[in-house]
C-alpha cells in the first residue's frame, strides 16, 4: 500500500542521489571528527617505544615475559619499524 501520492514518490535515480549525499555527509563528518584525534597509547608518555607500551597492560604479561625470556627486548628498543602481533 503506497500512502504517497504517486507525483510525491522518489525515483530510483533520486534514492542513489539521497544516499550519495548521506554517505558523503557521514564521511566527511568521520574525518573531521577524527582529525583531532592523537595516535598512540594513552600508557605511554616520555618513553614510548614496544617494550614500554606492551608492559603498561596486564593482558600482554604474558606476551612481554616472552619477549624478555627470548632476549628480544633490546632489539625491540632499538629503531624499527617493528609489527607485534600480539594475542588476548
Amino acid at each position: 500500500m503506497n500512502f504517497l501520492p504517486h507525483h510525491h514518490s522518489i525515483s530510483g535515480h533520486q534514492q542513489r542521489l539521497t544516499m550519495k549525499s548521506y554517505l558523503s555527509i557521514l564521511i566527511i563528518a568521520t574525518t573531521i571528527i577524527y582529525s583531532g584525534v592523537e595516535g598512540g597509547s594513552p600508557h605511554c608518555r616520555n618513553d614510548c617505544n614496544i617494550v614500554n607500551v606492551l608492559s603498561s597492560y596486564k593482558e600482554f604479561s604474558g606476551l612481554v615475559a616472552s619477549v624478555k625470556a627470548a632476549g628480544l627486548v633490546e632489539t625491540l628498543l632499538s629503531q624499527g619499524p617493528f609489527t607485534v602481533f600480539a594475542p588476548t
